[in-house]
């Protein structure tokens, strides 16, 4: 036996009656809502979605801040946990400023001509506090680790 439901006009295909309920999600003590109150990373400009996940501002990455200019400069945000970064290795583009630097930081590079924006890698290293990182291992307290940038081709 089917029924048509009332309000979107679609067959429903229970074989019984559903009581009508509302699903509330579980209240969480000492909640923090992420676009309000005074912290340094409080805001939706402050949201980055990398591959696994949303970024916690707790390890180093390399992010792109203007993906969508048609321009040869490209600007990136370092962001850390605090520590050093030095910029190791790169393809695809030329460094317009310093090699180096402390967390947070700004790093332009110029795009070589005839590349494509997936041709492009940064690599770079960062010297700084322990943090974990995106795979939830423990990375020791002034121990070198890499981390870069680059557009996977789909």
């Amino acid at each position: 036996m089917y029924k048509l439901a009332d309000m979107t006009g679609e067959v429903d295909s229970l074989p019984f009656e559903v009581e009508e309920w509302e699903w509330q999600p579980p209240e969480i003590p000492k909640a923090q809502d992420a676009f309000k109150g005074g912290g340094r990373w409080a805001g939706k400009q402050n949201i980055r979605m990398g591959d696994w996940g949303p970024y916690d501002f707790q390890r180093p990455l390399i992010w792109l801040t203007n993906p969508a200019e048609k321009g040869d400069t490209l600007v990136f945000e370092l962001l850390g946990p605090g520590g050093n970064w030095q910029i190791t290795n790169s393809a695809g583009v030329t460094l317009s400023s310093p090699d180096r630097g402390t967390f947070p930081g700004q790093l332009k590079m110029l795009k070589n001509p005839g590349v494509e924006l997936t041709d492009i890698k940064i690599e770079a290293s960062y010297l700084g506090p322990a943090f974990v990182d995106e795979f939830g291992r423990w990375v020791k307290k002034g121990s070198k680790q890499g981390f870069g940038w680059t557009i996977r081709k789909i």
